[in-house]
């Protein structure tokens, strides 16, 4: 079941009672819920991570903002991490944090929608928390980033400033790295941009050396902008940039310290996650039960923001891209999103 919601009007629904069933994961491991009510006292808070905050990109923008949510519910929360978890732990690792108490479960990223939408249901009274992925259960939301959008301004900006082809790199084949792909070819065709484009994925979300394997390739053979979904495999796409010379973008934060990029990249599209966290932590604080929906993240719901140009894009340009966000801030500017591979 879906909605379309808007930010403060989701339709929100709740877990009514409570089921113990006993669950045989894919893993061969097995529970039973002991779960009762969640007792008064602080809410226990855990992001669940795959990589390292070394990626300077995805993996530490998370952990950033777990440091937000801790600082700004204060002594109400309680607010830990965790790093590295390998991708056939996932399920048991979120069926762990439950056990132990935590009534709110991050898992960040689409690789954690089906290991959450798994355990979700023996433990009713937790609130779970995935991305990018849409689909939610009773107790499980997901923030479904559109990422589309932050390709089609990839697109546009390789348009203003002037690139005659456009590498085009995905971390894998998934849709948050299908729908950036095909949204950047949005942001060349909306500009009427003569520019070739090239596309590829890289193979992981967590190795710099092919991302810049890729990047280079990419660049040898033409391409003199490059827009790229990768997380940590960006630093490697970054370092590519940076020694060739090649125009750029960042997202999640302001990557122009990844890599030594610098002012090669040209902006970065910042995420606020802390709103997702503001409709969910406080429900939960008051006593209320899990909320399931998928929350669309956007620049129209202020998930997204466009961080400082780099003073290499000309005033010119400037004005213009920043035209075509706020179009897409108020909506005058639609952005198709297509989840269909790229390459």
């Amino acid at each position: 079941m879906s909605e379309k919601v808007s930010r403060r009007g989701y339709v929100k629904y709740a877990a009514a009672g409570v089921v113990v069933v006993a669950v045989a994961a894919g893993g061969g491991y097995y529970y039973r819920s002991r779960q009762a009510p969640r007792a008064p006292g602080k809410l226990k808070i855990v992001y669940l991570l795959n990589e390292t905050t070394d990626d300077m990109s995805w993996d530490l923008y998370y952990v950033t903002d777990a440091k937000w949510t801790q600082q700004r519910y204060g002594d109400k929360v309680e607010v830990t991490w965790q790093l590295l978890i390998p991708f056939p732990d996932m399920e048991k690792t979120a069926r762990d944090y439950a056990e132990k108490g935590y009534g709110l479960i991050h898992g960040c990223g689409v690789q954690w929608a089906d290991p959450l939408l798994a355990a979700a249901p023996d433990y009713p009274n937790v609130q779970f928390v995935f991305t990018c992925a849409p689909k939610h259960t009773r107790n499980a939301t997901s923030v479904v980033w559109r990422e589309e959008q932050m390709g089609f301004l990839n697109g546009v900006m390789a348009h203003l400033m002037g690139a005659k082809m456009v590498g085009i790199i995905g971390a894998s084949d998934v849709p948050c790295a299908n729908s950036f792909g095909n949204g950047v070819i949005s942001g060349l065709e909306y500009m009427g941009s003569k520019a070739e484009f090239l596309t590829g994925y890289a193979g992981s979300w967590g190795d710099p050396v092919k991302g810049k394997q890729l990047a280079i390739s990419m660049i040898n053979s033409g391409a003199d902008f490059i827009a790229h979904s990768t997380a940590m495999t960006g630093l490697g796409v970054f370092e590519a940039c940076k020694e060739r010379n090649v125009y750029t973008m960042g997202m999640y934060r302001d990557q122009r310290d990844a890599s030594g990029i610098g002012d090669l990249c040209l902006g970065s599209i910042l995420y606020h996650n802390e709103l997702a966290m503001d409709e969910l932590v406080p429900n939960l604080l008051a006593g209320n039960p899990p909320l399931g929906m998928e929350i669309p993240a956007d620049f129209q719901h202020g998930y997204f923001e466009m961080s400082e140009l780099s003073p290499l894009v000309p005033g010119d340009v400037k004005k213009k891209f920043m035209e075509i966000v706020d179009g897409i801030k108020n909506g005058t500017i639609g952005v198709p999103r297509s989840e269909k591979p790229i390459a």
